[in-house]
């Protein structure tokens, strides 16, 4: 029996093989799937050649992908290869959609079932976004506050594209005894407003590396390549700070794990799992890890991996494959669950990442799977 498990379930985004069209899938039980139920065999860690790592790939035990929870498709545009929709996980269940026009819904997906809810538009489109949601329990009650999801470019550029939409009573009165979803522009990061633009264009030439919640929600960070890591209070002055003129040992999301004390991600360098601590931001965090949850010798992925953090210190990573064979270029996904605890007594602990199982989730009908979250 699991304990202390925050979730257990996985979401899969899916692309149709129709342009266009999108569908949110719901793996539950997840941790059934991918974590023993007492300590996990021993074994033979290290390099294996490409064709046993093929074979191991192979030879994996399938997941079946599940029946759509709801499926989607962006408005209508001029252009149909700029139909787009991107989808930022909240909290939960609920994931908040955005297509290339900044008109979106949120949708709370359980199982076969689909709930929409209205969301305001966003002021300006978005091309490659991320998302910082930061979740507040009082959504639906009368205590001042709500949960709220910070969206901004990848790839900044001038002009006011770092959105906030929040939850929250309108004109932030109480006696409405009811919450909207409101979107409010932001300040541009002061490493927007030092860059000239390019071109005649508003293009930057910047690219944020890595993205954190910070404080417990009070701040929000993120690294920028070249221009170093700056940080915004999430109150109402939404101030921007730099903190260092050098940039988290990450690559993407870094999340907050309590039960630990630490920051989880993606390593810059090696694109494995690791840990900081990102509390103290007077200097550049050290890195503990990287941990490779696979073969050394495992085929080239076709993007970048992903981490869920399930809670209590285990994850699903996500890495993103290409099958070799010859007639078919079938792209699956292998999910592994991995358990990060500390290690020793109180004289010397170390933080030691622990391996499960691993499971293949294969696309199917033409679909490729897009993102799990």
């Amino acid at each position: 029996m699991f304990t202390g498990l925050s979730r257990e379930y996985l979401n899969v985004l899916v692309n149709s093989r129709i342009p266009g069209i999108k569908s949110l899938r719901c793996i539950d039980d997840i941790c059934w799937e991918l974590f023993y139920d007492d300590a996990p065999p021993r074994r033979d860690g290290g390099r294996a050649s490409a064709d046993a790592a093929r074979r191991w790939l192979s030879n994996l035990e399938t997941i079946r992908l599940p029946t759509p929870s709801f499926t989607f498709r962006p408005g209508d545009s001029d252009d149909m290869d700029d139909w787009k929709i991107h989808c930022f996980p909240l909290a939960e269940r609920k994931v908040v959609c955005v297509d290339q026009s900044g008109r979106g819904f949120i949708v709370h997906a359980d199982g076969d079932t689909s709930v929409l809810g209205c969301m305001p538009a966003l002021r300006k489109s978005k091309r490659m976004p991320f998302s910082l949601p930061i979740h507040c329990p009082g959504d639906d009650d009368a205590r001042p506050g709500g949960s709220s999801l910070y969206i901004m470019e990848r790839f900044p550029q001038h002009g006011d594209q770092f959105e906030l939409l929040i939850n929250r009573f309108l004109n932030n009165d109480p006696s409405y005894r009811q919450k909207f979803w409101q979107c409010d522009p932001l300040p541009s990061p002061p490493f927007i407003r030092k860059t000239k633009p390019r071109n005649g264009e508003n293009i930057t030439g910047l690219e944020v590396t890595a993205y954190a919640v910070v404080g417990g929600g009070s701040h929000i960070c993120v690294s920028v390549e070249g221009a170093g890591t700056y940080w915004m209070d999430t109150a109402e002055s939404h101030t921007w700070t730099q903190v260092g003129e050098w940039t988290l040992p990450f690559s993407g999301k870094v999340e907050h794990v309590p039960e630990l004390n630490l920051w989880f991600g993606l390593a810059a360098d090696a694109k494995a799992l690791a840990a900081a601590d990102l509390s103290p931001m007077g200097c550049r965090p050290r890195l503990v890890g990287p941990w490779k949850e696979l073969h050394d010798g495992t085929p080239e992925e076709c993007q970048d991996p992903q981490i869920v953090n399930l809670g209590s210190g285990r994850f699903c990573i996500a890495r993103f494959f290409r099958a070799a064979a010859k007639d078919a270029d079938e792209d699956f996904v292998v999910l592994t669950g991995v358990e990060v605890a500390w290690n020793g007594d109180d004289g010397e602990m170390e933080l030691k990442m622990t391996k499960h199982m691993s499971r293949r989730l294969s696309n199917t009908d033409g679909a490729t799977i897009e993102a799990v979250f």
